[in-house]
């Protein structure tokens, strides 16, 4: 029998690294072809040791310490690559490095967050092993727009990864698939006026500084990101693909929030200066509402044509979630 293809994860304690192990250890055909490493800065966490307890070898490393990436990725055939700019983000200390620099936290977490797909290109070319090199990505705004959308940082981190590694790495490149992930079925829970919030007159009111008939790609990384990188998989690598379970706009989800809860709502378009301000009065960065606005105004998915949408693979994906069933069994107990 052969032996199995060692497939590093990183951010195997996390959303999509979670997934993905997920994915991996419950299909008896995958488990048969693959063993897990995964990639964590605290292999003593609880969560380290339940991964570790199914088999899962648990290796320390840092995406800010290339050494560490490359003993991690040492006898990789396959590679999945996620890197967060939020907990970049919303990090005290490089929020008070980015008021020291006087620059917006936005640039200082896009600085970081591209150092970090820096770290992992660099360390997954050196691995003579490796077949393919699955990376969670967005597209760029600010190359599709012709430079019109310059602020969301979160999206050009992650496309100037995927340049770095088209300019630096061609063999690398070769071995590429991209995941763009869309918006979180659970934003609301990191931002909640992205949630439909219950008014004085008991109305659920989903305020926004957004149009909202613009389509937006919406999925559950916990559950998702593990059958998307199993479909890329089996296809050539190459592909870029719209990590994506729902496709509609933010009225659309709100009218189906209502009639699957019974609850009235409203949406409500307000304007990016009333936004900034309100989110500043719960302690966001400056600049974090006028993202959100700019996502909207462009595009969610970022407008790359070279993306295919999930029915474009030509194969199933079974195991996605709905977005109908997270909304019966989520607990929205906080916007009441």
């Amino acid at each position: 029998m052969a032996s199995k293809k060692l497939f590093v994860i990183i951010g195997i304690t996390g959303n999509q690294g979670g997934s993905v192990a997920k994915t991996f250890l419950s299909d008896p055909g995958l488990k048969d072809r693959y063993r897990l490493r995964g990639i964590s800065r605290n292999p003593s966490s609880d969560a380290s040791k339940h991964l570790a307890a199914q088999g899962v070898e648990i290796v320390q490393a840092d995406l800010l310490d290339p050494p560490s990436l490359c003993k991690a990725f040492e006898g990789a055939g396959v590679i999945f690559s996620v890197t967060d700019f939020w907990a970049l983000y919303f990090d005290p200390d490089n929020q008070a490095k980015a008021r020291e620099r006087g620059k917006p936290i936005g640039q200082v977490a896009y600085e970081l967050e591209y150092e970090q797909g820096r770290n992992v290109a660099d360390a997954a070319a050196r691995v003579p092993e490796l077949e393919r090199f699955v990376v969670s990505m967005l597209s760029s705004p600010k190359k599709w727009s012709d430079g019109r959308y310059q602020q969301l940082w979160h999206y050009e981190s992650k496309a100037d990864m995927i340049s770095y590694v088209n300019e630096q790495y061609p063999g690398l490149a070769a071995k590429m698939s991209g995941l763009n992930m869309g918006v979180f079925f659970y934003s609301w829970k990191i931002v909640n006026l992205i949630g439909p919030r219950k008014n004085a007159d008991g109305v659920h009111v989903l305020t926004l500084p957004c149009k909202g008939e613009n389509p937006c790609p919406l999925v559950d990384p916990r559950n998702d990101t593990g059958p998307f990188v199993r479909a890329l998989l089996q296809v050539e690598p190459g592909v870029q693909l719209y990590g994506e379970t729902s496709l509609r706009s933010w009225k659309e989800w709100l009218k189906l929030w209502g009639e699957t809860l019974d609850r009235p709502v409203r949406y409500e378009q307000v304007s990016i200066e009333w936004y900034e301000k309100e989110l500043q009065a719960q302690g966001y960065p400056e600049g974090f509402g006028t993202e959100i606005a700019e996502m909207d105004k462009y595009g969610y998915d970022g407008g790359d044509p070279a993306c295919k949408r999930k029915e474009d693979l030509g194969i199933p994906i079974p195991g996605l979630s709905d977005v109908k069933e997270y909304i019966r069994s989520e607990d929205w107990s906080p916007l009441r």
